[in-house]
């Protein structure tokens, strides 16, 4: 999206008008903000988690809050330009389903 705050007002309309279970946003840019900036991110009906560990990129994932769900930690490291958000979600009558957020900045070296 390359920065959520202009498209944010859309977002939450696509969110509220459709019936979306998980939702993952790529290069929000999250990290402009501040910790009292994080009401800015809630959507009604939504568990806001947000990855914010460097400038540009950034993560942020909404969850309906009909799902119970997990954050994973990593039992590894992970390169520091990679952002990497994972959630373990149990859905009634289905096996438990991990969602994967990737960031991979464009200037990374692999």
């Amino acid at each position: 999206m390359n920065g959520i705050k202009s498209k944010f007002d859309e977002l939450k309309q696509f969110l509220s008008t459709h019936n979306i279970g998980v939702f993952g946003v790529s290069e929000s840019e999250s990290k402009l903000f501040n910790d009292d900036d994080n009401k800015f991110f809630t959507v009604d009906f939504y568990t806001t988690i947000l990855d914010r560990r460097r400038d540009g990129g950034g993560l942020i994932m909404y969850i309906s809050k009909s799902i119970k769900f997990t954050i994973v930690t990593f039992p590894f490291d992970l390169p520091n330009e990679l952002e990497v958000l994972i959630i373990r979600a149990v859905h009634p009558g289905v096996k438990p389903i991990l969602y994967v957020l990737i960031y991979n900045p464009p200037n990374h070296v692999n």
